[in-house]
């Protein structure tokens, strides 16, 4: 098992990876938390 330190900075970079590819997306959806692609906005 690896320590719980290098599992944290594991996810840390995982988090940081995708960070950076939703800043890079275009702010053409917003779906937040749904990467299924395009749904219609149930407001």
């Amino acid at each position: 098992m690896k320590k719980l330190a290098e599992q944290i900075a594991a996810l840390t970079e995982k988090l940081n990876a995708l960070q950076q590819s939703i800043a890079n997306m275009p702010p053409t959806t917003h779906a937040a938390g749904s990467p299924s692609g395009p749904q219609p906005k149930a407001h």
